[in-house]
């Protein structure tokens, strides 16, 4: 785990000295309104997602999840009325033959009884891999990738394995917003420093 909530920027969970907003969040706010982690993407949790995520790995996905959620302890961090998975497109689904993030959705929304709404945010083109881009690649890789789906309630939280730069947060958030979507949050497994 890494710095109290209080301690890191209140949009992209970026640790801070003391309270307040990034430098970038405070010249332009992100489209979601929180992201919410416990964990910096460092060794060993580093290891752990990536065996899971790329190397098929799905007996880690209670030890993650469970991880995840025993930092907030007995509620989560905050309370959607639904959540939203990030999702993949259906030839990297095909190729790897699970979505992470679906996995993480259905163990949260189990435990406390929210609603997963699978199939309500879409891929629209298969955007390749972000590792290793930069934050500008990132958004020209993934710009007009999602689309939603049908329509889901005003308060959401997307999930996703782990917030680089927060361009995929970013774009699925401002995808959202223009469907009238009131609030936004994050949860990711861990953050990028």
């Amino acid at each position: 785990m890494y710095k109290r909530q209080a301690e890191r920027c209140s949009y992209c969970a970026l640790p801070l000295s003391d309270n307040g907003d990034c430098r970038v969040c405070a010249v332009e706010a992100p489209a979601y309104d929180h992201v919410y982690t416990p964990f910096i993407y460092a060794e060993p949790l580093n290891t752990a997602i990536i065996a899971w995520k790329f190397q098929q790995r799905l007996d880690w996905t209670r030890p993650l999840a469970d991880a995840w959620a025993s930092a907030w302890g007995k509620h989560p961090p905050s309370r959607p009325d639904a959540l939203l998975p990030v999702p993949l497109h259906r030839q990297r689904l095909r190729e790897r033959g699970y979505n992470q993030s679906m996995l993480l959705a259905r163990h949260w929304g189990k435990r406390w009884r929210i609603p997963v709404i699978p199939g309500a945010l879409q891929r629209r083109r298969n955007t390749g891999h972000q590792l290793g881009l930069s934050a500008a690649a990132r958004r020209d890789n993934l710009d007009a990738a999602f689309a939603l789906r049908g329509r889901v309630p005003d308060h959401v939280a997307v999930v996703d394995d782990v917030l680089t730069t927060g361009t995929t947060a970013a774009q699925i958030a401002s995808t959202l917003r223009d469907a009238g979507v009131q609030r936004i949050d994050i949860w990711v497994l861990a953050r990028v420093l």
